[in-house]
């Protein structure tokens, strides 16, 4: 399992260019702390650590039940990343807080090979 290119989780204000991964989008998180409010629909915890960290449950959950919306979406960005050799991940809270961000970028990272196998599998289901 190598790394063929980079990851960083960045501020979408900053980085425009950046694939946003914030609300509303497949990868956001659906879990806020309680002393925030949202637009969208969101689960509320207790702090940014604890939104963090069930992000972390939900995402690698949805990884395990083959979630074909977001394996579709992790193999996009896998293959951006391997043509432009960097990724970068957009969200706003980056770069004060912790962000869900962390995750996903983990996740690409140590999974190089199984994207690469699933974005076959997906391009020719396609054809």
């Amino acid at each position: 399992m190598s790394n063929y290119y980079k990851v960083h989780v960045v501020n979408i204000r900053r980085q425009r260019d950046a694939i946003y991964i914030g609300r509303p989008s497949i990868l956001s998180n659906p879990f806020i702390e309680n002393k925030k409010d949202s637009k969208y629909e969101t689960l509320k915890v207790s702090t940014r650590d604890d939104a963090c960290e069930s992000f972390e449950s939900y995402f690698y959950d949805k990884i395990k039940d083959s979630d074909e919306v977001v394996l579709k979406e992790l193999c996009r960005i896998h293959n951006i990343g391997k043509q432009r050799g960097v990724v970068k991940l957009g969200c706003f809270c980056r770069p004060m807080f912790r962000c869900h961000g962390d995750t996903i970028k983990k996740f690409i990272l140590d999974n190089y090979d199984l994207l690469e196998e699933l974005s076959v599998q997906f391009n020719e289901a396609s054809s």
